[in-house]
């Protein structure tokens, strides 16, 4: 599994983590770059035992890393500011896009599953909205993704007295 590419973009993604202000054990940070290769290398659906089989750790190892403390000692808005300093131009025009886009679902389970009103359909539809946030350099037409929060559904936000305005 080791290449030039891949060699590259562990580097990338070593400065970057570097930059955060967390600090992260030797462990974790090894474990995290592994985590970001592996996304890179799998092309189906990524699991936990695809993740051991493509990987060097057992599945336990990936499962147990994966919980919420874990996931809220990275600040991945910074992380993505990070890589976009690196790739996009920080002092011309830059401009933030935001993009809603939707994952349709049959079933009740998942959580915020709901009606959201799709543009291209012209109606309401029973699916989950995921909201990009995004970085665009406008004179070199890049764009980098900053974060992505998925839409709580209507009924969630009944109970918490909001609306999705």
């Amino acid at each position: 599994m080791t290449s030039e590419p891949l060699d590259q973009y562990t580097e990338i993604c070593r400065d970057a983590i570097k930059g955060l202000s967390a600090k992260l054990g030797k462990t974790f940070e090894n474990l995290l770059l592994e985590i970001l290769l592996l996304y890179m290398a799998i092309q189906r659906k990524i699991i936990f035992t695809q993740m051991e089989r493509y990987g060097i750790h057992c599945e336990q190892t990936y499962r147990k890393n994966f919980n919420l403390s874990r996931a809220k000692c990275i600040n991945w808005v910074k992380f993505n500011l990070s890589l976009s300093r690196r790739y996009l131009n920080m002092d011309g025009l830059l401009a933030i896009a935001i993009d809603p886009n939707y994952i349709s679902k049959s079933g009740k389970k998942p959580p915020h599953v709901g009606t959201f009103w799709s543009g291209c359909a012209g109606s309401m539809k029973h699916r989950l909205e995921i909201m990009g946030l995004a970085l665009v350099d406008v004179y070199a037409n890049n764009c980098m993704m900053l974060r992505a929060h998925q839409t709580p559904s209507t009924g969630e936000l009944e109970l918490r007295s909001m609306t999705l305005v």
